[in-house]
């Protein structure tokens, strides 16, 4: 599960960019306001203003608060979803609560002691990445709140507007002592929400991408670099999918839907499936997919990963692939060799529409991936052949592996066949 928060002043664009994500991710679960779930008094207006900035007690304000947040993560969790984003995070809120009672006199230790003994009661930690929309004018008051129920102007502005200015400073000092990442929100809101886009996929994580023609032993090598590879996972692309496919609400066929998203915006679409394969496993540094076969599909990737990712091409001869298959069948149904050929000559086929063999051929070239015929530039795939025994194919893996672990050049272990 992968937990991103929007964090922000008054007037920073937190919930217009909320909504805009909304929209980006149907496979997101987008939690509600914690005031959904009923933790605050019934008060309105006037009255509800004077116990959240002057009448409640510290203890109280911060078990109301964290209780919130917790009733918000307790949701989230039982939705079963990974990607999971917050309007208004964990630091939004600690912000908050200091700047509230250092305008009433409360001394910072006393502050944050009370914040962190709710926070261990409920459990709360800070999201995975906490993101916070940063504008220059941080002191404007917010008529929504201005106006609380109220078409008079209400007594409390004043005051309303000092705690801007004490919130400001305290978020100020808050963000120099956290991990929190800033993104510029003065500017068009579709470059601010460009900008978030750009910042929430895991930097951290290596993804390595299988492909290879048919039974080539693609599964096999999958599951042996996980094996190599420390605090790894083994994911199929087509589960990863299916969940698209499914969250989109497509009445197209899969393939067909498939076709339709890469070709309006193949970018777009290998991102989500970046984003949701990395908040499906969060935790994990290396993330080994099969099976990948098109040539658009790898470009857009690299476009979006650049070092972080990785590509093995399994290649094995015909002959030697169809007696493979055949001797895995023959055990458990009646099956000829032909029969078994034709198998493997018409999964060729398929994947070979999608520029498979062209893998192969991938280098780096000014910051993309081009075909390189003659071997020209800095080569991109590892090529692993596998017609020798098992333990030479699990040698080619064992370097790759140690190549990619020592984030060296891939230069020694790839051929060109």
């Amino acid at each position: 599960m992968y937990k991103i928060s929007l964090n922000g002043l008054d007037g920073s664009g937190k919930t217009t960019q909320y909504k805009l994500l909304k929209d980006r991710f149907p496979y997101g679960y987008f939690s509600n306001d914690i005031g959904y779930y009923n933790i605050f008094p019934n008060l309105r207006g006037d009255d509800f203003f004077k116990w959240w900035f002057l009448d409640s007690k510290l203890e109280e304000f911060c078990d109301t608060i964290y209780r919130g947040i917790k009733y918000r993560d307790d949701e989230a969790i039982k939705k079963e979803k990974q990607l999971i984003i917050n309007d208004k995070g964990v630091f939004t809120f600690d912000c908050r609560i200091l700047a509230n009672f250092l305008m009433r006199g409360y001394n910072n230790l006393d502050i944050y002691n009370q914040i962190n003994m709710s926070k261990k009661k409920y459990g709360i930690n800070s999201e995975n990445l906490s993101l916070f929309l940063n504008i220059d004018d941080t002191t404007k008051l917010n008529e929504r709140l201005r106006q609380r129920n109220d078409s008079k102007i209400n007594s409390y502005d004043d005051y309303y507007h000092n705690y801007q200015i004490v919130l400001n400073d305290v978020t100020k000092k808050m963000i120099k002592k956290s991990n929190i990442q800033i993104i510029n929100a003065v500017d068009d809101i579709n470059n601010v929400f460009n900008k978030i886009i750009d910042s929430i996929i895991n930097k951290n994580q290596k993804f390595i991408f299988i492909s290879g023609v048919s039974e080539s032993g693609k599964s096999t090598a999958s599951e042996y670099l996980t094996h190599l590879l420390p605090n790894s996972v083994h994911v199929k692309m087509r589960d990863i999918l299916n969940e698209m496919y499914l969250s989109s609400g497509s009445n197209l066929e899969k393939h067909l839907w498939m076709k339709e998203q890469e070709k309006n915006d193949s970018y777009r679409f290998w991102y989500d499936f970046i984003l949701l394969t990395s908040s499906s496993h969060y935790d994990n540094e290396f993330i080994v997919l099969d099976t990948l076969y098109g040539i658009d599909a790898i470009k857009s990737i690299y476009r979006i990963l650049k070092n972080n990712v990785n590509l093995i091409y399994i290649e094995a001869s015909y002959h030697n692939r169809v007696y493979r298959e055949y001797m895995k069948l023959k055990e458990n149904r009646s099956i000829t060799i032909d029969e078994v050929a034709d198998m493997v000559e018409k999964k060729d086929r398929n994947k070979q529409k999608f520029g498979l063999l062209n893998l192969k051929k991938l280098s780096i070239y000014n910051n993309e991936l081009v075909i390189d015929d003659n071997s020209s530039y800095t080569p991109f795939t590892y090529i692993v052949n596998n017609d020798g025994n098992v333990g030479d194919f699990k040698n080619q893996l064992s370097e790759i592996s140690d190549d990619i672990k020592s984030k060296e050049v891939k230069v020694k272990c790839i051929k060109r066949t």
